[in-house]
């Protein structure tokens, strides 16, 4: 299991060296779909974020779009090495695992994490930065959350307009 884990940190590391396309497949099996998205600065996210996707229920009951922020890999303000470790939690961390439970959509943005600016809290030093990157990233979440369920509709998934 844990070979798996390492084979797959490496392909999402070469991934994001290649750089961001439009979706990159990171992982797949009968419940779940994993799915890189790129940061698009022009419709507001400076940052990319994992879209997982479980098998989702065809009743009536239509889904809220779980979002979870990252607090996972090392300090670094570049993007490329919390890439694995956020995969990794969306997978394995509590938000993958009420994804999976509920049958729905689990967003999580790969927000750097730098010496200066805790970043994955989202608190009072984040919102007041003034760096062009990470200014708002309360607004970037959205933006990111909007993404998402454009998304989530072009593949056929109907979600709730309130997010979880």
């Amino acid at each position: 299991m844990q070979r798996r884990h390492l084979i797959l940190g490496s392909a999402v590391s070469i991934a994001a060296c290649a750089s961001f396309a439009p979706q990159k497949p990171l992982f797949k099996d009968n419940s779940v779909t994993q799915s890189l998205r790129p940061a698009k600065p022009e419709d507001g996210f400076s940052f990319p974020y994992i879209l997982q996707i479980p098998a989702l229920a065809a009743d009536a009951v239509v889904p809220h779009l779980l979002v979870e922020t990252n607090n996972s890999g090392p300090i670094s303000s570049e993007v490329e090495p919390h890439l694995a470790p956020t995969s990794e939690l969306a997978r394995q961390g509590l938000g993958g695992r009420v994804s999976l439970a509920l049958r729905a959509p689990l967003l999580m943005p790969v927000f750097p994490r730098d010496t200066e600016i805790y970043t994955h809290s989202l608190g009072r030093s984040t919102m007041l930065s003034d760096s062009r990157t990470l200014r708002r990233l309360d607004l970037q979440l959205l933006a990111m959350a909007q993404d998402a369920k454009h998304e989530l509709a072009r593949q056929g998934h109907r979600v709730h307009p309130k997010l979880m």
